[in-house]
C-alpha cells in the first residue's frame, strides 16, 4: 500500500492535491470493505496503514469544539470556495467509509469463535470514533459497541482499566490545570483528551456499566467531581476579567473548550450515577461529592438530583438535601459577591444604555459560549 497521510485543510492547500489523496483514501476503504471476513481481519493485521488512516481521519474531523476550521466549515457549506461541495462530498464519503468499517469489523466477530482482537476496538480509539460519530449515527454507534463487546473485542476488565487509568490522569493533573501561557498547547491536548473519554464513556456507559465494579465506578465519580471542580475555579468570568489583555482572546479560546470538557463531564457523571444499582454505595457516592461545592451545585441545576434520590431512604435524602440547600446558599452568595464586585448589579433590571450594550457586546464576542442575557 501506498504510504498516504490526509491532510487538514487549510489557506494555503493545493484543493486539487488535497481532495485527490481524499478520493483515493476513500477508494481504499471502499475496496478493504469488500473483503471476506478473514480477509479483512488479516488485512488489518498485517497492513498498518490502514489502522493509520483510520486514526488520521478522527483526528482530522471536525470536532464541535473547533467549529472554525476549515472542514467543518466546508461540511456546513460556509466555506468560501469553488470547490467547496466536491470538498464536502469527499469528506462525507470518508466518514461513511470509517464509519462502515468499525461496523462491518463489530459485526464480523459476533458468533463466531476467534480470539483475534482487532486493534480497530482499542478503548481509545473507539472513543474518538463514537465523539464523530454518535452525533448522527447513534444507533450506529451503540451497535458496535454491544456487538464488539459480545465478541470480546474488549472486555469488563478492558474497560475497567479505561476508566481507572482516565481517573488517574485526572487526578494527576489538578494540580495544573491553571491557565498560563506556557502550558496553553499542553493543556489543550489534555482537555481535548478528557472530552474525548468523556463522551465516549458516556455511550459505553450506558450500554455497559451495569456489568463494571460499583466500586470503581464511586472512585471515578470522585475523580470526576474533583477535576471539574478545580476547572470551575480557573476558568470563570472572574478569572477572565483578571486576565492581562493580551492574553484574553487565547484565555477565552480555552474557556470555550473547558466548557465543552464540563458539559461532558456532568452528562458522564449524571450517566454513571444511573448505572449504580447499590443504594448505600450510591449515597455514599453523592455524600462524598458534597464536598466539591462548585460541581454539586451546578450538578443538581443541570440534573435535578431530587430524581437521583428516588432509590435512597428518608434519612439518607434528607442528610444529602439538607448539606445541598446549605451549598446552595453558599455558592448564590459567592456569585453575588463576584457580581457587585465587578459593578454588574449596579442599575439591574433597567433599561441597557449604548455604553453598557458596548460592553455586553464585546464580552459576547470574546466569550461566544454566553448568552448575551447571562453576560448582561
Amino acid at each position: 500500500m501506498t504510504p498516504l497521510l490526509l491532510q487538514r485543510l487549510e489557506v494555503n492547500t493545493d484543493i486539487n492535491s488535497w481532495i485527490n489523496d481524499w478520493r483515493y483514501a476513500v477508494e481504499l476503504l471502499t475496496n478493504i470493505l469488500t473483503l471476506s471476513e478473514s480477509a479483512l481481519r488479516n488485512r488489518l493485521c498485517d497492513d498498518r496503514q490502514i489502522v493509520e488512516l483510520v486514526d488520521n481521519f478522527l483526528d482530522i474531523f471536525p470536532k464541535k469544539w473547533r467549529k472554525d476550521e476549515m472542514l467543518s466549515m466546508a461540511l456546513n457549506r460556509n466555506l468560501k470556495s469553488d470547490h467547496g461541495e466536491e470538498i464536502r462530498a469527499v469528506i462525507i464519503e470518508m466518514y461513511t467509509s470509517i464509519l462502515m468499517l468499525f461496523l462491518k469489523l463489530a459485526k464480523e466477530f459476533v458468533g463466531k469463535n476467534n480470539n483475534q482482537k482487532s486493534v480497530l476496538f482499542d478503548l481509545n480509539r473507539l472513543s474518538r470514533a463514537i465523539v464523530i460519530f454518535k452525533t448522527s449515527n447513534r444507533n450506529a454507534v451503540e451497535n458496535i459497541v454491544t456487538e464488539a463487546f459480545d465478541a470480546k473485542q474488549f472486555t469488563e476488565k478492558d474497560v475497567e482499566t479505561f476508566i481507572e487509568t482516565i481517573g488517574q490522569e485526572l487526578i494527576d493533573c489538578n494540580n495544573d490545570v491553571a491557565f498560563s501561557k506556557s502550558n496553553v498547547n499542553k493543556l489543550e491536548k489534555f482537555l481535548e483528551k478528557c472530552l474525548v473519554g468523556f463522551e465516549g464513556l458516556t455511550v459505553v456507559a450506558s450500554l455497559l456499566f451495569k456489568h463494571l465494579s460499583q466500586a470503581i465506578l464511586c472512585d471515578f465519580l470522585n475523580s470526576i467531581a474533583l477535576f471539574v471542580e478545580n476547572l470551575e475555579e480557573h476558568y470563570c468570568i472572574e478569572q477572565m476579567m483578571n486576565m492581562a489583555t493580551d492574553l484574553r482572546k487565547t484565555f477565552g479560546a480555552m474557556l470555550a473548550l473547558v466548557d465543552n470538557v464540563i458539559a461532558s463531564a456532568y452528562a458522564l457523571f449524571h450517566t454513571i450515577i444511573g448505572c449504580i444499582t447499590s443504594v448505600d454505595e450510591l449515597h455514599a457516592a453523592i455524600g462524598n461529592c458534597l464536598q466539591y461545592e462548585r460541581f454539586i451545585f451546578y450538578y443538581s441545576i443541570i440534573y435535578p438530583i431530587e430524581e437521583t434520590l428516588n432509590q435512597c431512604d428518608e434519612e439518607q435524602k434528607m442528610y444529602i438535601n439538607t448539606t445541598l440547600e446549605h451549598i446552595r446558599g453558599n455558592c448564590i452568595t459567592h456569585i453575588l459577591e463576584q457580581l457587585k464586585r465587578r459593578g454588574m448589579l449596579v442599575d439591574l433590571g433597567s433599561s441597557t444604555t449604548q455604553e453598557v450594550q458596548e460592553k455586553i457586546d464585546y464580552l459576547v464576542e470574546l466569550l461566544p459560549h454566553f448568552s448575551p442575557q447571562f453576560i448582561h
